[in-house]
């Protein structure tokens, strides 16, 4: 997210706040275009805060296997990195940042499934396009304070309207790329009791019982 690939309005101060989230089951949705944002997505969205989502995760017990927050990026052009555990059970990955400075805007994915075909992958890279919370009703990135009530849904933001920081783009370009890696392998079994063989692939099966390590690395 530079001047050059997003120049209209660029901030004096561009930077994004931690990447927050984690990796989940299909039980639970952190958000998603359409939804409402709970309080832990708009504090993340308006503020970088990240206490409320993980308050939010924490209670959802089972559904979660593990949470990842991160320092943020100075600047809107960087990196982050972190790791994050996931399983045959919870093998959605839902992460978030806020587009600083804005009103409530925000980048990430949502229930992105590392188990492709029941199969891991080494690897998984994502474009990331700016959202709207829906709790602000700021057009552009500097915009003063201004609650949305009643509360909208999440949205893409598009350039279509005239006075936002994204008009006049015929597409919205991507304000990051979020790439997930898999450093830590499966374990097979092959055998059973003191006859059993372990190996491990990168690529085995998306077992429910073995936990994965992916470094997800915001750029």
């Amino acid at each position: 997210w530079t001047s050059t690939s997003h120049p209209r309005q660029y901030p004096g101060s561009p930077h994004w706040s931690g990447l927050v989230g984690g990796s989940h089951n299909s039980m639970y949705t952190m958000w998603q275009p359409g939804d409402q944002s709970t309080t832990g997505m708009k504090n993340v969205a308006e503020r970088g805060s990240q206490d409320t989502l993980l308050n939010e995760m924490s209670e959802q017990d089972s559904n979660i296997l593990d949470t990842l927050a991160l320092g943020g990026i100075g600047s809107g052009n960087g990196t982050t990195s972190g790791n994050l555990d996931v399983d045959g059970n919870h093998s959605l990955v839902s992460l978030v940042s806020m587009i600083a400075p804005s009103p409530d805007w925000f980048a990430g994915v949502h229930g992105l499934d590392l188990c492709n075909q029941s199969t891991w992958t080494q690897s998984r890279t994502v474009d990331l396009f700016p959202y709207d919370a829906g709790t602000d009703s700021g057009l552009t990135f500097t915009s003063g304070n201004a609650v949305t009530n009643p509360q909208e849904p999440i949205y893409g933001l598009t350039g279509k309207s005239p006075n936002n920081s994204f008009y006049g783009y015929s597409t919205v370009k991507r304000m990051a790329t979020l790439r997930f890696m898999l450093t830590s392998p499966t374990m097979t079994t092959q055998g059973s009791g003191s006859e059993a063989v372990h190996t491990t692939t990168a690529t085995a099966m998306c077992l429910m019982t073995v936990v994965l390590t992916w470094t997800a690395l915001l750029i």
